[in-house]
């Protein structure tokens, strides 16, 4: 696994990552989501990350770093250039709609997808799972994840689940 930890390793994001991603040591997408979804040819999948915010936060997560959360798939969003999931999360995020980015057709940047206009509820027959689960880490520019916090964490038999009341203020 890469990881990185040094004073000089900058904070792209602070997100809830794929367990592929903390296992890789590098952004890579839930097979669950993309397996199950009908990508359009020639779009470039996502599908690894829901932001929490941009950059450290001011250091918001450093206390739920690595915490396995478990986030229900509530609806889907798509245009001709962006298709997301929505996302009820336990944890706070800075997007008014919570949500993953599964793919972007060509030359379309991933955060168009919180331009999304129209999400629609997920249907109950959907192959799309209804809940998966996501581990809290530190991303830098790269793709790499940064916190040795994750690869502790992520080595226990039984990742601790967070719940809503052991969030910081």
């Amino acid at each position: 696994m890469k990881l990185i930890r040094t004073a000089k390793a900058n904070v792209s994001y602070t997100a809830i990552m794929s367990p592929e991603s903390i296992a890789n040591g590098k952004v890579t997408p839930w097979s669950e989501l993309v397996n199950n979804m009908n990508i359009p040819d020639g779009w470039k999948i996502h599908a690894h990350h829901l932001t929490m915010f941009m950059g450290d936060g001011n250091g918001k997560a450093k206390s739920i770093l690595g915490n396995t959360v478990q986030l229900q798939i509530v609806g889907i969003g798509k245009d001709e250039n962006v298709m997301a999931l929505l996302v009820n999360t336990p944890v706070p995020t800075t997007n008014q709609k919570p949500h993953i980015t599964i793919a972007t057709a060509p030359g379309i940047k991933p955060y168009q997808s919180n331009q999304l206009k129209t999400w629609n509820p997920l249907q109950e027959d959907s192959r799309i799972p209804k809940t998966i689960a996501g581990i809290i880490a530190e991303v830098d520019n790269q793709g790499n994840i940064i916190n040795e916090e994750v690869e502790e964490e992520f080595g226990l038999e039984e990742p601790q689940e967070l719940c809503n009341k052991d969030l910081p203020k």
